[in-house]
């Protein structure tokens, strides 16, 4: 019985179809449409390599849009053949609960977990191109099927990180929700490789006519996809769509006529005069392509490599003198007025030991931009080496510091109160030549923290390729030139360069473009690192054409640490602890304004290593021991705020980072380095 009611249909749908023979065939249509996409999302697959491992995402969906134009070739009534292109936007957002929460402390004391949710924000569109099978059910209705190729024209990502508890608690930007990277799949940096988009098309539609030239066209389909979205992952995205269009005829209505008389010729149309054609509007072309040691390339992009370093050092309040002497040693850095003028502690690009020989000369400037900054300046000496009978020594040493503020920076002596004693507070061991070196010195003191606060340093050493840009412009079907310019701005339109000439235009134009400005593009949001070249010409006819081309400038950011080692996509920031007291590993309270740095710094993704020393003074194995209890000491007084992702600490020992022939270097060399390099959100 059910074969006879499928043959019954099958042959009724049969008849209906040849019926329909004496019905015309459907002219060429060409349309555009738009509509709306169900897009589903499933698989399952970790953050990509360079996004944090937080979280493992898997299936979403996503209400988005797709645009495209069609045409269709009817081969005989009933069946026809149709050619698509379409722009689909199929991104979605995916959540995830972060797997291995840290711990933070609150403000009670109490140590609790930080519970984040992570959201990431794919921006994933397609250029389908597709071939599709058509049958038409009726003279309106039809169905089509065939295959869809997709090609991934944008594949970017955005991971966010939001506190879900405990409640109140927000990020050190003061917010509760934070973006922790974003990219693009397919970087050589992202560990995935976007896919080709393999996929069946099925779609059931109808043409309905609003003239005899003119047809809407709204169309239900779906989208089964072969292919993944990249590769390892298994992630795959199908879509149901619902679109509307319009469609046009073109050409003649063909018509199939069965058993008819033919119909009689029509008379002939006089034959007009043809029309002189217009003439061609005129077409540029504008070409850049990269000059790189010579060689000129067939592509255009300009790379900025920057290797950034943050280094924050504190300053060592101490003068040191040479036995029985009370002048200033040569290696601190003396400036006459007239260099004065010009000193600026942010231009200093010294090493450590380099800025502290300014030191006079940093609160100099310093008791220059804060009048009402005090000082006291306190001069010692070491009985044993310091034998001058006459004179007060000590006193003679606070009066050369004094003297040097006074006469070569201008300050008020009565802002400078000097003082005088035997031995300092704290003395260095006295048993050794290195100790009682250290002993002769005049120390700096002031009320206002500002006078003595740690010096930052920002460090930035630029590589950019390539060399210049040839601009190679042509043109089809132009007048004789009279005048052209180049124009070449930034992404909000502001001007960067121009060039003219008159007659003629030059096969190719040379630009040696500004290294600073490239700088300051490469810097900005992603939506804006590029600059537009714009060629335009005038013609004798004072016709006016142009032709535009656009080079993307791309940053790469890199950051070396203390000890040679790189790190890509980070920026490396370093704080320098001194003054742990003789032979101990606690942390001095002169230190309390660069651990309060530390603590507004470091952020859950960061890395932290923290690395200890001590000077060359005493037995290398209790050197060693000093200098990784001093390291851990530091790595608690760090985490007891937040613990970042990753925090290691380690002890070097007698390692004479710096001179330890001079005292202060044997000072500097006592410390804790702190390094944290934390990922740049792009």
């Amino acid at each position: 019985m059910k074969r006879k009611i499928i043959f019954s249909i099958a042959l009724t749908i049969f008849c209906f179809q040849f019926l329909k023979a004496e019905e015309e065939t459907r002219p060429l249509l060409f349309g555009i449409t738009g509509g709306m996409a169900y897009n589903v999302h499933t698989g399952t697959f970790g953050t990509t390599e360079g996004i944090l491992d937080c979280g493992t995402f898997k299936d979403a969906t996503s209400l988005r849009w797709l645009i495209g134009n069609t045409v269709d070739v009817s081969l005989s009534p009933v069946l026809g053949i149709s050619g698509r292109i379409y722009y689909h936007n199929a991104g979605a957002d995916f959540e995830s609960q972060t797997a291995s929460p840290p711990k933070i402390s609150l403000n009670d004391g109490s140590v609790v977990y930080l519970n984040t949710n992570q959201t990431l924000e794919t921006s994933v569109d397609y250029l389908n191109f597709e071939v599709l099978g058509r049958y038409n059910l009726t003279n309106n209705l039809y169905a089509s099927l065939g295959p869809s190729l997709g090609i991934a024209v944008r594949a970017n990502y955005s991971q966010y990180e939001e506190i879900v508890s405990p409640k109140g608690v927000n990020f050190i930007d003061g917010q509760p929700k934070r973006k922790i990277i974003s990219g693009t799949f397919g970087e050589s940096n992202s560990g995935k490789n976007k896919q080709l988009r393999l996929a069946a098309h099925l779609a059931v539609g109808g043409d309905f006519p609003l003239s005899s030239r003119i047809f809407i066209n709204p169309e239900l389909g779906y989208y089964l996809p072969f292919t993944k979205v990249i590769t390892p992952s298994d992630w795959k995205i199908s879509a149901f769509t619902a679109t509307i269009g319009l469609k046009f005829a073109i050409g003649t209505d063909r018509k199939i006529i069965i058993e008819k008389e033919p119909a009689p010729l029509p008379k002939p149309e006089p034959v007009l005069a043809q029309k002189p054609l217009p003439k061609p509007v005129p077409v540029l072309y504008l070409q850049a392509n990269n000059v790189l040691g010579g060689v000129e390339m067939n592509y255009s992009e300009i790379l900025v490599e920057e290797d950034l370093s943050n280094e924050v050092v504190p300053l060592l309040p101490y003068i040191f003198f040479e036995s029985n002497k009370s002048d200033l040693q040569t290696r601190y850095k003396s400036l006459n007025k007239s260099d004065i003028t010009s000193f600026r502690e942010e231009n200093l690009r010294d090493s450590v030991i380099g800025i502290y020989h300014n030191l006079l000369n940093i609160v100099g400037r310093r008791m220059t931009l804060y009048p009402d900054a005090k000082i006291s300046v306190s001069g010692y000496i070491d009985p044993t080496d310091d034998k001058l009978v006459a004179g007060n020594l000590a006193s003679d040493r606070a009066i050369t510091i004094k003297d040097y503020l006074v006469n070569n920076w201008g300050i008020s002596s009565g802002r400078i109160v000097t003082h005088a004693g035997s031995l300092p507070k704290i003395v260095s061991n006295r048993g050794v030549e290195d100790g009682r070196e250290e002993n002769r010195r005049v120390e700096i003191s002031s009320t206002d923290a500002r006078i003595l606060a740690p010096v930052k340093v920002n460090n930035a050493d630029s590589k950019i390729t390539p060399d210049a840009i040839v601009f190679k412009p042509s043109y089809q079907f132009v007048d004789k030139i009279n005048k052209w310019e180049l124009n070449i701005s930034d992404a909000g339109g502001a001007k960067v360069d121009s060039k003219e000439g008159t007659n003629e235009v030059p096969s190719r134009i040379n630009w040696d473009f500004n290294k600073s400005k490239m700088i300051e593009i490469s810097r900005a949001d992603n939506s804006k690192n590029f600059i537009s070249a714009e060629y335009n010409i005038v013609t004798d006819s004072n016709s006016v054409s142009k032709a535009v081309t656009q080079i993307p400038v791309r940053r790469k950011v890199t950051s070396k640490s203390f000890n040679g080692v790189l790190v890509r996509d980070s920026i490396i920031e370093r704080y320098n602890l001194i003054f742990f007291d003789f032979d101990k590993p606690q942390v001095s309270s002169f230190n309390e304004s660069v651990v309060s740095l530390i603590h507004q710094r470091i952020r859950t993704n960061s890395s932290v290593n923290i690395t200890g020393f001590t000077d060359r003074i005493g037995p290398k194995a209790r050197n060693n021991n000093l200098s990784e209890d001093r390291a851990k000491e530091i790595n608690e007084v760090v985490t007891s705020r937040i613990v970042p992702e990753q925090i290691n600490y380690i002890g070097r020992g007698p390692t004479l980072i710096y001179n330890n022939d001079f005292p202060e270097g044997r000072f500097y060399n006592r410390t804790v380095i702190v390094e944290i390099a934390t990922p740049i959100e792009k």
